[in-house]
């Protein structure tokens, strides 16, 4: 990479975090509101929030909506594209088939094949088998809550807390779906006591080309196995490339994610996918009803807790996308990595 790429990596980065920023200070201006954007505009200019900010809550009339509307795309975006650090889905987009949600596509299960044809012999010809398929939108909804005083009143800590809860959320919440879109009808293969091994198995079982882009996608813990796993031949990191975050080794990409299953490492080939990603809407209120448990119930158990009583605001999140395997052989994984 160039000094010039690197500049401009470093430019875009900047631009990303600004926007994402800037995303989760208008949700809390909608917070602070509970949820009336018309309050939500005055409280941006009051604070003297940057322009974008305060055109996104603006609210909308039938003259006017073109700009507001264009500002909160490129905020949602720019909150989106943050969180390709630790997210599979987000991570991978880039290199996935773009494909607009709600649109069919052609799932290729048995591939063409070509051959060398000798002087006056017949040519060979192969035939494809094809299924049918449907790019169908998926909502990821997240809900976040916290009291009416912090919404209101809180500064750069309250902004780094929503930041880091609605990120969080929105992220698990789509790799969740995504990674049980990628393992539909995998057989994954067990692990051994060689990974290497058991990883040429995993990309042996797909249909790789040139065009290929591999990512591992694990959770944090079995990224930490791999990343501190000593190289008995010479001593050091057996795999020096990865971290605890995730990194890159032997030209693939690993990258982290809660929704990964303990010891497991799914193995997917991009360029096999088709995905597409909508913005995310945003709506507050102190009037709903809610389980404040990150794994509600819905039997009598449940402990529902009145926002309005509490004097709290909740934050929903819901963004639409969507995934599908192009090809059956897209997708390998391994399981029971350990130590």
């Amino acid at each position: 990479m160039t000094i010039l790429q690197q500049l401009g990596e470093v430019n875009t980065n900047i631009e990303t975090r600004q926007r994402a920023r800037e995303f989760v200070a208008m949700a809390r201006f909608l917070m602070a509101a509970r949820g009336n954007r018309t309050e939500a505009h005055q409280l941006a200019v009051a604070g003297r929030a940057p322009d974008r900010v305060k055109a996104a809550v603006a609210a909308q009339s039938i003259s006017g909506s073109g700009a507001p509307l264009a500002e909160y795309q490129q905020l949602s975006t720019g909150f989106l594209e943050s969180l390709r650090s630790a997210g599979a889905f987000d991570a991978m987009l880039t290199s996935m088939v773009p494909v607009p949600l709600r649109t069919r596509v052609v799932v290729v299960t048995t591939s063409a094949t070509g051959s060398v044809v000798a002087e006056g012999a017949a040519k060979s010809i192969s035939s494809m088998a094809l299924a049918n398929a449907e790019l169908e939108q998926v909502k990821a909804a997240a809900l976040v809550a916290i009291t009416t005083e912090m919404a209101q009143l809180g500064g750069a800590a309250t902004l780094n807390l929503l930041r880091l809860e609605l990120s969080g959320a929105v992220r698990l919440a789509t790799d969740v779906e995504f990674l049980s879109i990628l393992l539909a009808g995998v057989t994954p293969i067990t692990a051994t006591t060689n990974f290497l091994s058991d990883l040429s198995s995993a990309l042996a079982a797909m249909g790789l080309s040139a065009q290929s882009k591999i990512f591992l996608i694990a959770r944090a813990q079995t990224a930490r196995i791999l990343a501190l796993k000593p190289n008995t031949a010479g001593g050091g990191q057996a795999y020096p490339g990865l971290g605890l975050n995730g990194g890159e080794f032997g030209g693939m990409t690993m990258v982290v994610s809660d929704a990964a299953a303990a010891g497991q490492v799914v193995v997917a080939d991009a360029s096999q996918i088709a995905a597409a990603s909508d913005i995310i809407s945003l709506d507050a209120s102190t009037q709903a009803t809610v389980q404040l448990n990150t794994a509600p119930v819905g039997d009598a158990t449940a402990v529902a807790t009145s926002l309005w009583q509490h004097n709290m605001t909740a934050l929903r999140a819901e963004r639409w996308f969507g995934a599908e395997k192009l090809r059956t052989t897209a997708v390998s994984a391994i399981t029971g990595v350990t130590a």
